[in-house]
């Protein structure tokens, strides 16, 4: 898997959109739309949403909610793949280092 910064990122308006409906949803620490890249899974390479979980946090009941709130968000024909991870993933270094993180503090 290679994970870095998008080479054309999506629009701010889109990011901002894709902020707002994490914003808020209990157990995600952080987010980040680094471009992904892995043969037979995401492939061509694409902007994937990433969400770092808190421990014990049920990872079927976050990607759900998400889901629901970005469908107001993402037109039609635009898909979003979101991954979680736990705090303590191994690849996390990586995909902060692609300088892609959503600031989910209320603005």
């Amino acid at each position: 898997m290679m994970l870095g910064p998008p080479a054309k990122p999506m629009s701010s308006e889109r990011q901002e959109g894709i902020r707002r409906a994490v914003i808020g949803i209990p157990g995600i620490t952080e987010a980040h739309l680094p471009l992904c890249y892995a043969k037979g899974f995401v492939d061509p390479p694409a902007q994937i949403l990433v969400l770092v979980l808190a421990a014990d946090t049920d990872d079927s009941i976050v990607v759900s909610a998400v889901e629901r709130r970005l469908s107001t968000v993402l037109t039609a024909g635009i898909s979003l793949d979101i991954f979680p991870l736990p705090d303590n993933a191994s690849v996390l270094p990586s995909i902060r280092g692609a300088g892609c993180r959503l600031n989910l503090s209320e603005v």
